[in-house]
């Protein structure tokens, strides 16, 4: 009898997880619709209500990109740390909202409100993400590969905040595509062609000077806008030619130096042959107080060499032993190299290099003197070099405009031809727009999606089960009921 009834109780069982199952299907279909509408509903309310908010307020972007040597290592073109907030400078922000006609907005509002953020491949994410520690690996990890854990952006982007920024999203666009626009100019400005350089040769007003010393002053300045130009020969491996100016670095180079040993040289040894000057006494005066000086740092440059001298001699360089063969029990000792060593001895060539042009220097001014104090001066021969001068004047600015153009054509069409780059400007279109808010919204849109796909389960779930145990609660409610009766009569 009890076998009988285990095995109604399992037959039931069966039946009643078939029919659940079925009537399960049956209730996700009944509600699928439902469902549908409800998901497509939400979903359409969430994008409408982040397409409203972000053509009310939102935010407008721009893309750049930098690519030059030593960006990867987070170095501006210079080699000094990179500080990609220039771009948001406020002298930038207020040039542009001048040259836009937008001089009522708030300049510190918008600078407060301009976001600027690398953005790091996923492949590197994944690199430093998975980087194990030194202290946790049981191998031994280079230095390289320490560094290999850091990465610097070379992709920025720039958002601005329209509402908290004061501006319309119109204005904000033409704001924000201006701002990164105009920091290409600085760009080329702060890392480009040496204006300062330039502008420091020109400023030279050789009447203001006494002839001899006007001369060294150009010399110094030349000889600094050679080292210049030779330094960009250095890191041109193309020979460019400037198709405006027709110069090489090569040629100008060699047209500064052209300038200085023969136009310079020849003034200067007519002046000095001639003892012409403007004041005699004066010049005397200052050449004096110059080898006084000089005197000086040649004392100190004598006891800086010294000090050196007596440090190297005293000096040993680590050592290693080496054991011979076990026949022969000879020994050899190889010397290591020292960096502290080689410093001293470029330290000691510096010392005597100092030492060397005081002595030169002095020795010059001494005979200067000599020849200013034995010598009279020519009558004419100021006015001479006074053309001299003039001509020497306007050579040398010829020569500054071949290098401006020549540089200025290099840095922009081949050494910073890919620097700076916008890659995606901030537009107010509405497809942009549609764009933006399905990106902040998506995620808001699954999370309310996998709570709707839950609730449907749960709902078909409940309409299945909780029927049928209302049912089997009411058949074993009425058969006690019968099995009562049955014992009353």
């Amino acid at each position: 009898m009890r076998e009988i009834k285990r095995r109604q109780s399992s037959d039931k069982t069966d039946v009643c997880s078939v029919l659940s199952a079925k009537d399960f299907f049956k209730k996700l279909k009944k509600y699928f619709i439902p469902w549908l509408i409800a998901a497509m509903v939400l979903a359409a309310a969430v994008l409408g209500y982040s397409i409203t908010i972000n053509i009310i307020n939102g935010q407008v972007s721009v893309l750049v990109n930098f690519s030059y040597d030593g960006i990867e290592a987070g170095m501006d073109p210079l080699g000094n740390k990179f500080d990609v907030n220039e771009i948001k400078s406020r002298t930038l922000i207020e040039k542009c909202l001048d040259d836009l006609g937008m001089s009522e907005a708030d300049p510190e509002a918008i600078y407060n409100n301009i976001a600027i953020s690398g953005l790091v491949p996923s492949d590197v994410i994944d690199r430093i993400t998975s980087y194990t520690p030194v202290y946790d690996s049981d191998e031994i990890v280079s230095s390289k590969n320490i560094q290999d854990s850091t990465y610097y952006p070379t992709q920025y982007s720039i958002e601005l905040d329209c509402r908290k920024a004061g501006l319309s999203r119109k204005d904000s666009v033409l704001f924000l595509n201006r701002l990164t626009e105009e920091y290409s100019n600085q760009f080329f400005e702060n890392y480009g062609y040496n204006k300062s350089l330039e502008n420091a040769v020109i400023s030279i007003d050789y009447n203001d000077y006494d002839y001899v010393d006007a001369v060294s002053v150009f010399d110094s300045s030349l000889k600094s806008l050679k080292e210049y130009i030779d330094d960009l020969a250095k890191h041109d491996n193309i020979r460019f030619r400037s198709d405006q100016s027709g110069y090489t670095f090569a040629d100008l180079s060699q047209s500064i130096e052209t300038i200085r040993t023969e136009d310079l040289d020849m003034i200067l040894s007519y002046i000095v042959y001639n003892n012409v000057t403007k004041d005699k006494e004066n010049l005397i005066a200052n050449y004096e107080f110059k080898i006084e000086e000089l005197t000086r740092s040649k004392n100190i440059y004598k006891e800086r060499l010294q000090s050196i001298n007596d440090i190297i001699s005293n000096y040993e360089k680590n050592s290693i032993l080496i054991f011979g063969n076990a026949t022969d029990g000879s020994n050899a000792t190889l010397n290591q190299s020292s960096d502290t060593y080689d410093n001293m001895i470029d330290d000691k060539v510096r010392a005597e290099t100092n030492l060397s042009t005081c002595e030169q220097n002095i020795s010059l001014y001494e005979n200067r003197i000599k020849s200013l104090k034995s010598g009279t001066q020519k009558s004419g021969v100021s006015e001479l070099v006074e053309k001299d001068f003039e001509k020497l004047n306007n050579k040398i600015h010829t020569m500054l405009e071949a290098v401006n153009i020549t540089a200025t054509e290099y840095f922009e069409e081949v050494l910073f031809s890919n620097a700076y780059k916008i890659l995606s400007p901030a537009t107010e279109s509405v497809f942009y727009v549609i764009k933006s808010s399905v990106k902040d919204s998506v995620n808001i849109i699954l999370a309310i999606e996998l709570i709707l796909i839950a609730a449907y389960l749960v709902v078909s779930a409940a309409a299945v089960y909780i029927p049928y145990d209302n049912i089997i609660g009411n058949i074993k409610k009425h058969k006690k009921r019968k099995g009562g009766k049955r014992k009353n009569g």
